[in-house]
């Protein structure tokens, strides 16, 4: 079960939030990645479904949400991280920076993914 939503406000370009996507779906969890990008929310497994051991071991550790065209056209906002266990709270923060190219140290109260608001 993931544990209660981490809100955000993190806008960013549509650009940005599409390339963000696009890295996601080329790291896919089916395909040796950990991501599984969806219309509006990409999840992160444990680990790649490299096998079918694999695939019955995996679990979702977390989720980024992305709202699109907010607050207005050309822009989106990443509005929302579930994280499953606390374990994993860096690995989604580096998943943030890594497929969309952001410096977390410019959040407010987030050094490294070590606190989230």
């Amino acid at each position: 079960m993931v544990s209660p939503a981490h809100p955000l406000a993190l806008v960013i370009t549509h650009q940005a939030a599409a390339t963000g996507f696009a890295r996601a779906a080329a790291l896919d969890v089916e395909r040796g990645g950990i991501y599984d990008a969806r219309s509006a929310a990409i999840n992160v497994w444990s680990h790649p479904w490299t096998s079918p051991e694999d695939l019955a071991a995996s679990e979702i550790v977390g989720t980024i949400y992305v709202e699109w065209r907010t607050p207005r056209p050309g822009l989106a906002t990443l509005r929302r991280l579930d994280v499953d266990q606390e374990r994993y709270r860096a690995l989604l923060w580096r998943s943030i920076r890594a497929l969309f190219d952001l410096p977390l140290r410019e959040l407010p109260g987030v050094e490294d993914g070590a606190a989230l608001t």
